[in-house]
């Protein structure tokens, strides 16, 4: 009953079991881009698959696009995962929400409000992709001050609109600038 040690911590592969494994038995998530003019940098951000910002001189707060990678049991469509969305958003006290379903997208647009910031302006784009008895939900999420906004929200939306996702099961590239 040999035990083999494989990589951080202590796992073993040990007789009577099976290694689970991503991808291998789960797909690997969808490879996802966005486009980004030269003056935003790459950063990483807890609960993130990767983020962008932009430093803003003598602004405390860096405005900056995430994105979000969730894998959900079930094969759940846009309109539902949209509800879900905005139910999230609902709960997180959302004001001024405008909502739009661009082809294989939703996107949304709210104000939400920062103890330490004030107002913020927040925009999501979301798309989905059907695995077997799974679905990836994949959000863009842009955040930047509402006094930021006016100088630029229109990068930001421009960012969290160019969000392509591809996988090998299917590929979702709406690039929709519809405003």
């Amino acid at each position: 009953d040999a035990q083999e040690s494989r990589g951080l911590g202590d796992v073993y592969k040990r007789q009577n079991q099976t290694r689970i494994s991503m991808p291998g038995t789960y797909a690997a998530f969808p490879e996802t881009a966005i486009d980004v003019p030269e003056s935003w940098d790459g950063f990483v951000w807890p609960g993130a698959a990767f983020g962008v910002r932009k430093t803003v001189d003598g602004d405390p707060f860096a405005p900056n696009v995430l994105i979000t990678l969730e894998r959900w049991p079930g094969n759940i469509d846009l309109d539902d995962a949209a509800k879900v969305l905005s139910q999230r958003m609902t709960a997180a006290g959302a004001e001024d929400v405008e909502q739009q379903q661009h082809g294989e997208s939703f996107t949304m647009t709210a104000k939400q409000h920062d103890p330490n910031l004030g107002a913020m302006r927040v925009q999501y784009c979301l798309r989905v992709i059907a695995g077997e008895g799974f679905t990836d939900a994949i959000t863009a999420v842009g955040t930047c001050t509402v006094d930021q906004d006016e100088l630029i929200g229109d990068e930001i939306n421009g960012i969290v609109r160019s969000l392509a996702v591809e996988s090998s099961m299917v590929t979702t590239i709406d690039r929709d600038t519809a405003a």
